[in-house]
């Protein structure tokens, strides 16, 4: 999680839920159709029970808090290059893993955009 001094991270802590959270809760809102294309592995195949939450909100919330980590622990090692991230950290970034981390990194670093222009930026 990100320290005092992560000025970067603290800003993605303080719109980080409305992400998540809408990511979720985008869910309930999806069209029962699609829902049930997402369920099944084939694309044209539509499933009898739709997809959605699996897992009790204690669950979600837990799985939640190792994703931000996920996220600000990727953030934390992007400056390094290739070589270096494959040999101290053992794996590697794809390219368009390494962009996207590079595009939210140059928006938290923009102190004029405010958390709702963030917010929008990051969605």
């Amino acid at each position: 999680m990100p320290g005092r001094d992560d000025n970067e991270l603290q800003r993605l802590t303080a719109v980080d839920g409305l992400f998540f959270g809408g990511c979720i809760d985008g869910l309930s809102k999806m069209p029962l159709i699609a829902r049930l294309l997402l369920s099944r592995p084939h694309p044209n195949d539509v499933h009898s029970r739709p997809f959605g939450l699996l897992q009790q909100k204690t669950s979600i919330d837990r799985y939640l808090v190792y994703c931000k980590r996920f996220l600000y622990y990727c953030l934390n090692v992007l400056y390094l290059d290739e070589g270096a991230l494959a040999k101290e950290h053992s794996f590697r970034f794809k390219r368009g893993q390494r962009a996207g981390l590079e595009q939210l990194w140059a928006r938290l670093q923009d102190e004029e955009q405010s958390g709702k222009a963030l917010e929008v930026g990051i969605l």
